[in-house]
């Protein structure tokens, strides 16, 4: 079933995603429940997340 669901214009910006991934990437730093590679791993994916959302930004030429 497709969702119909409407993203909110504030809640789901890029600003706020950039955002919540940078936040992630400094949690996941200090989860001890991840092994330090898989720790590395995810630091990696949430900060690359988060720079695809400030570089969309800045080609949007949109402020943080």
């Amino acid at each position: 079933m497709k969702s119909t669901a409407n993203l909110d214009v504030f809640d789901h910006s890029d600003a706020v995603k950039a955002r919540a991934y940078r936040q992630a990437a400094e949690t996941v730093a200090f989860d001890p429940y991840f092994p330090e590679d898989e720790r590395a791993d995810r630091i990696a994916y949430y900060t690359a997340q988060a720079e695809m959302f400030e570089q969309r930004m800045k080609a949007d030429g949109v402020r943080a």
